[in-house]
This record gives structure tokens, sequence and C-alpha cells, in this order.
């Protein structure tokens, strides 16, 4: 009997509206779970709201059976594990999950469909988690309504499951952003240098206006709780006439929050009636660097949101989220034998051991 797909979750590497990306194709990860049996010649159909352009041109393809929110990029890769590999000398992709063969076929006269039949001998059992990564073109807005459906057709093309309503995500304006760190060194407290220009306002209507900022994850960076040395003010004004009209605003707002949980990731929050102009900013705060250089931190990129959360709106406004990093020293304390060959005495001497970091 046909039911509802048990679970669909949408995930996608670059919200960029189309505005700002053009034509460039970002990837996106469909997780999904059905309780039915899909057959070799299945099809898997994916129908987005009008404004996406999927891509696939009829290539080979691979669905990745991995549970849902595993990490699936490639190694030194900021992008999801691509659609199309048939370029791959090998054929492999490292530290992927497991990958099941499959035809991507395009809808000419529907670009915001797409269907993934899977190759002859291929099946999945019941419950299998499933992720499909494609490339697709964001819209130039949030769509209205913003929903999606997934469907599966055995391969007499008769429905087994389908989910319809599932909830999109928002289409985001680009934030300019660069890390520049003071002590870039493993282990230690460092003081970071953010700059960052939004290219869209945040309303001081709207409550709960924050900016957000994410480490790379699983490199080891640490936002403390206390949030030391937090200072955020204009770096100088993209647009002076604007500035002039609020020359007596005094920024940044009293009641600012800065909040850290002792993990990746650091919020800025504004008090109600609070919002952000266009322009250019710089905010500073402390992270306690990794102790160690791990994958993650050599490959990790960072992030940056603008965004609006309360009760009962979460809203996207800006991303970034392909922030290169920066590189990192280990400090070493050395001892030193004085020139009369007395007893030796310890000299503050950093000997460079250079990591390279998130240079993507």
């Amino acid at each position: 009997d046909l039911e509802v797909i048990r679970s669909v979750a949408l995930t996608s590497a670059d919200t960029t509206s189309a505005s700002y990306s053009g034509s460039s194709y970002n990837s996106m990860r469909i997780d999904l779970q059905s309780d039915k049996y899909i057959d070799g010649g299945a099809e898997i159909i994916i129908s987005a709201p009008a404004g996406y352009n999927f891509a696939c041109r009829g290539k080979r393809t691979y669905i990745f059976n991995a549970e849902d929110g595993e990490d699936i990029r490639r190694p030194g890769q900021t992008e999801l594990c691509p659609d199309q590999i048939s370029s791959a000398a090998d054929g492999q992709l490292p530290a992927c999950p497991d990958t099941l063969p499959s035809i991507c076929l395009e809808e000419i006269a529907a670009p915001n469909k797409i269907t993934f039949q899977l190759e002859g001998g291929v099946s999945l059992q019941p419950n299998t988690d499933i992720a499909i990564v494609v490339k697709v073109v964001n819209p130039e807005f949030t769509p209205q309504p913003n929903t999606w459906r997934v469907e599966i057709k055995d391969p007499f093309g008769k429905h087994l499951d389908v989910r319809d309503h599932v909830q999109g995500f928002d289409i985001t304006g680009k934030v300019l952003t660069e890390i520049t760190p003071d002590f870039a060194f493993l282990g230690q407290n460092n003081r970071l240098s953010i700059s960052f220009v939004p290219s869209t306002i945040m309303n001081q209507a709207d409550n709960g206006n924050e900016l957000v900022v994410n480490a790379p994850r699983g490199a080891g960076f640490i936002f403390p709780v206390n949030c030391t040395s937090f200072e955020l003010r204009y770096t100088s004004s993209l647009f002076e006439a604007q500035m002039e009209a609020y020359k007596h605003y005094v920024f940044p707002p009293a009641g600012t929050a800065c909040i850290g949980f002792e993990n990746s990731t650091l919020v800025i929050r504004f008090p109600r009636g609070a919002g952000l102009l266009v322009s250019n900013y710089t905010m500073h705060v402390d992270v306690i660097n990794p102790k160690a250089a791990t994958n993650a931190t050599l490959e990790g990129v960072w992030s940056f949101e603008t965004r609006v959360r309360n009760d009962l709106i979460y809203k996207i406004v800006d991303a970034n989220r392909s922030i290169a990093g920066f590189e990192m020293s280990e400090l070493q304390l050395e001892q030193a034998d004085s020139e009369e060959g007395c007893a030796p005495a310890a000299a503050g001497v950093l000997a460079m051991l250079v990591v390279f970091v998130a240079h993507l």
C-alpha cells in the first residue's frame, strides 16, 4: 500500500541566492528512509519548488547508503561527495559511505525535478538510510510555497512511497567574511578578528536577530562561555549617505549578548528592536585553538550567518559557509646554554612548526 516515506531531510552546502552565485551549481543532500523493499530499476524522484535547476545530464550517479547526518565530504573538499564521479580515475570515493550505482535522469521541461533510477541488480532493504547528493542552482529568492516532494516508484512505475510538503530551506544573501588570528598557536587562547559585510539588512522589527560563527566541525576550536575580549564595531561605511542618517545610533546597542557554548559555535544576539545595516563590521573575540592538528583541522572551513531566531521564526538572512581558515604553529619552549658554559637557562625561543589550516 502507498504510504508516507518515513523520513526526509534536506541539507544544502550553499544556500546563497542565484543573485550572488549566478548559475554556479552547488551540492545538496537529500536523506531519506523508507520501510519498503526497493528493487533494481526502481526510481527515486525529487521535486523541488519552482526556481531550482538540477543537473545530471543522464550520467551514472551514486546514491549513498549512509546514516542521516553522516559527513560524506571528500578529503580536502568543501562540498559534499559529487553526484557524478565518472571522471574519477579509479572510480572510488575516499571517505564516503558505500555507494549504490544509479542513472540520473533530468526532466527537460521541469528543471526543478530529477529522477534517480537504480541499476539492475541493485536493491535496498526496508529501513535503509539513504543519502542522495545532487548538483543544483538555487533560485533568486526563497520560493513560496517552499516545500519539496519525494516519490519512490517500482520498476513498473507504480508508487511505493511518497512524501509531500517537505519543508525547504531559506535562500540567503552572501555575507563577505574574513577571519584573522592574533595568536595562531595550537592549544593557546587566540583573539580573532572577524571582518564581515552583509548583503541584507536585519530588520529592527524582528525579535531575535543574531550573528553566528561556526569553527570547523570536529577541529577542536572552543569558544568559551564567558566570551572573553568581545568587541563589535563598524570597520567603515560602505554607504556614507545612509550612515549619516544613523549617526546618532549607538553600535553595538546596549543589551547585545555574546554567547559561547564551550564548543565550536559562537552566537551574538541583539536586543529587541535592534537590527543590522548593510555596512562593514569588525568583531573581536577569543577562541581556544585546537590542541593538535587533525584532518578536521586541516580540511575544515568556517561559516558565518546572520539569522532571526525566536519562538515563532527561524530564518537565515545571509550566510557564508566557505570561509578560509588560517595557518597555526606549535608553541615550544627550548633550553639554551650560556656562552660561559654555565647551567642552561630557559629561553623563550619559539620553534615554528607550520601547520596548514583550511586554505580552501
